[in-house]
């Protein structure tokens, strides 16, 4: 284009060449120079733009937060599973001599020694069918034979417990024996008592 513009002003020559391209200098050296004006220009305000100032964060000294301090929780133990306590024996409640036979025998007598086994046994069976006529049950279906076999049930006890201290009639099975035949004999005392009136008499 400004060879163009040149060449429609100027005929072609050495002088004419050396001035275009004193020309085209000129030319290029203020079409530059323009380029050069306009990048300053726009570089100007870059430069003179205020220098950024560095804000200085103020670095907040994070304060330890307070921590509250949980409960410490102290584990209760574990139960002990125990086995029970062995139970301690029940007291066996001691037995107190009530008495043998012979030992009320001489009670009754009032003597200190007892001469009356024989006689006492051989007068004893007379005493304990009037006790258990006595005691019998209302029930008319009682025989003979049950009254004999009451009979024996209450010799045989009183002959084998006759020195024993320790006779128990009311929790004996031969107590019971008795009662199921139809008999209810609470106590010998009234047997023993009757018969050594029978052998005083």
């Amino acid at each position: 284009m400004v060879s163009t513009t040149i060449a429609s002003r100027y005929n072609y020559s050495v002088q004419g060449d050396l001035y275009m391209q004193a020309a085209w200098r000129s030319i290029k050296a203020s079409i530059y120079g323009q380029f050069g004006q306009a990048a300053a220009k726009q570089a100007e305000p870059a430069q003179k733009a205020a220098p950024v100032k560095t804000i200085k964060h103020k670095t907040s000294v994070k304060k330890p937060l307070k921590t509250h301090s949980k409960p410490t929780l102290v584990r209760a133990e574990k139960s002990r599973v125990l086995s029970p306590a062995p139970k301690t024996p029940e007291a066996v409640p001691e037995i107190k001599p009530k008495g043998s036979i012979s030992d009320k025998i001489k009670y009754l007598s009032g003597k200190g020694y007892d001469v009356y086994r024989d006689v006492f046994l051989a007068s004893l069976r007379p005493s304990i069918r009037e006790a258990l006529s006595a005691g019998k049950s209302k029930s008319p279906a009682i025989s003979r034979e049950d009254i004999n076999k009451a009979e024996n049930f209450v010799f045989d006890f009183m002959e084998k417990n006759y020195s024993n201290a320790y006779m128990d009639w009311p929790s004996s099975a031969d107590k019971l024996e008795v009662r199921k035949l139809g008999f209810e004999l609470a106590s010998l005392d009234d047997i023993i008592e009757n018969c050594y009136k029978k052998i005083e008499s």
